[in-house]
């Protein structure tokens, strides 16, 4: 009787603010930082140095949804791709000597499209000229 009186009732997620705790990973703990209707912002810079693998929102753990995980490594992905200069001869001798690891370097790129306001397609334009002339 008892299970078939419970009513499914839809979950209404709202943001949070408050202390965020970036935990886990080698080296020191990152600083706490504070939300902003709900949201916790970080810079590429900061993806890039800092290391964490787990959040804690006031003390209790956050749970990210796998899109979410996925959103946050693609970020951390392009914010060290994109970081460095696009220096097409380098790519054109990564593509002679290693075309495989430059086809890898390209798939990341492109994954690097779905960020909004990310600058992948210089690089991306630089690396299909590198393979493109390697195939002549």
């Amino acid at each position: 009787d008892e299970l078939l009186s419970l009513r499914e009732v839809p979950c209404l997620p709202k943001p949070v603010d408050g202390v965020v705790e970036l935990a886990g990973g080698p080296g020191p703990q990152p600083p706490p930082r504070l939300t902003l209707n709900g949201a916790l912002v970080l810079t590429a810079d900061e993806i890039r140095r800092l290391s964490f693998v787990g959040l804690a929102l006031e003390g209790t753990p956050v749970t990210l949804e796998e899109e979410d995980l996925d959103r946050l490594e693609t970020f951390r992905t392009c914010a060290t791709l994109l970081a460095t200069p696009v220096d097409p001869e380098a790519l054109a001798g990564e593509a002679r000597s290693h075309p495989d690891r430059l086809r890898m370097k390209r798939e990341l790129a492109r994954g690097c499209t779905t960020l909004p306001g990310a600058p992948a397609q210089p690089l991306l334009e630089a690396i299909e000229g590198a393979l493109g002339s390697t195939a002549l």
